[in-house]
């Protein structure tokens, strides 16, 4: 009796029972992890295609009290913009005329979708196949009915890797009505948000968000009573209290030697700073400071100051 005819003749089906091998690559589940791909958000636009960025001016200066000689020189740079993000769309790439493209995040079918051929972000040079629908088309998307999708406009902060490429993205939706903020996905912890001296300086201040980097670089014109004191010194946002962008840093920049570490006035941003602090004093860095806001973050304490600023104007 054969393997086969053995099976048959157990279950007691001869007539009706087929024996299938199974194959047991078959039966596993394989996960295999794919690289997050990361894509920079659109950028906002007016009707007429020029960029837009009156939301986020809007709210740096009116919500969060940041000056807008340091809103602008941010803008030029390219470090923060102002981004388009779609609850329940995902932005997948960009074409060569850097026209956006997306997919519904629940993967559900299109009928427009196309196979493109995009880049990460509009000045990336690698390309990649994907499909998706053009942001043209996003607007009819969002007149169905059947959809529940909408537009929000984010404040996107920027940071690069080694040779200069946009490596990092953090976000936070453009009011003071709602909390919404996070990373990029595929977003490199390393590249930090970093504003650069002007020149050689060997002092870096270094905060969990760009918002109280951007506050300090305030405070210190306020108490220097000039507009471009913050250009004097670097400062990182680390994106949270991981010190990884902190440690590239040293690593690129070996003539820093005075590290200030200027995280939330709260527990865990207490603990983290007495922990990145005896980090580096083992690495030998001798001059590390820690130094907290008097309120919970240095963008609550600029917001202090410019209610101050505001009450002593009407005495």
């Amino acid at each position: 009796m054969n393997f086969r005819d053995a099976v048959l003749h157990l279950v007691g089906d001869r007539e009706q029972t087929a024996y299938t091998p199974i194959r047991k690559a078959e039966t596993e589940n394989v996960s295999v992890s794919k690289p997050v791909r990361f894509v920079l958000p659109e950028q906002a636009h007016f009707p007429d295609g020029r960029r837009n960025y009156s939301n986020i001016i809007a709210y740096l200066n009116k919500g969060r009290g940041i000056d807008m000689n340091i809103i602008n020189t941010l803008i030029a740079s390219g470090q923060i913009y102002q981004g388009v993000q779609y609850n329940g769309l995902h932005i997948v790439g960009y074409n060569d005329e850097g026209m956006a493209f997306y997919r519904f995040n629940d993967n559900r079918n299109w009928v427009d979708y196309r196979l493109q051929t995009l880049r990460a972000s509009p000045t990336a040079t690698d390309t990649y196949q994907a499909e998706a629908v053009s942001s043209k088309y996003v607007d009819n998307i969002l007149l169905k009915d059947n959809t529940k999708i909408f537009k929000n406009n984010l404040v996107v902060s920027t940071g690069k890797n080694a040779q200069g490429e946009i490596s990092y993205a953090a976000f936070r939706i453009a009011s003071t009505n709602y909390r919404f903020r996070g990373e990029v996905a595929g977003s490199d912890k390393a590249s930090g948000f970093l504003i650069e001296s002007e020149g050689m300086n060997d002092c870096v201040y270094v905060f969990e968000s760009f918002i109280d980097a951007m506050s300090h670089a305030n405070l210190y014109n306020i108490k220097y009573g000039n507009k471009d004191a913050w250009k004097l010194h670097n400062r990182l946002a680390l994106g949270g209290t991981a010190d990884t962008a902190l440690m590239e840093l040293l690593k690129r920049k070996p003539n820093i030697r005075n590290i200030c570490l200027c995280l939330d006035n709260d527990s865990a941003g207490r603990t983290a700073s007495a922990t990145i602090r005896q980090k580096l004093m083992s690495m030998g860095y001798m001059n590390v400071y820690e130094r907290f806001s008097r309120e919970k973050d240095y963008n609550e304490e600029l917001m202090m100051v410019r209610k101050t600023e505001i009450e002593i104007s009407y005495e």
